[in-house]
């Protein structure tokens, strides 16, 4: 989404974009999205990519509860989650 000083919100939709890997934490109690846990991919050829679940990072709005990879020529062979103040986890 794209916000405009005076002006209307603007929402662009990526049509032709690769297909995503998106994950959605369920967190406990208190926590329920996450807010603070960072999840990563492993790739086939031993590269990574991080993001970070954040909370109210957007003017005017909320931050997505979920994050996105791109699945692109590269397997994703790996799914790692680190909950804030507490142990890793591996999905494979």
């Amino acid at each position: 989404m794209i916000a405009q000083n005076d002006g209307p919100l603007l929402c662009y939709r990526n049509v032709q974009g690769p297909p995503m890997l998106t994950v959605r934490l369920r967190g406990k109690p208190g926590n329920p999205t996450g807010v603070g846990a960072i999840v990563g991919v492993q790739r086939s050829d031993g590269t990574s990519e991080r993001r970070t679940i954040t909370a109210g990072s957007g003017y005017l709005s909320q931050s997505s509860a979920a994050v996105s990879f791109a699945r692109g020529p590269v397997p994703i062979t790996a799914v790692l989650v680190i909950w804030p103040r507490s142990e890793e986890h591996t999905s494979e």
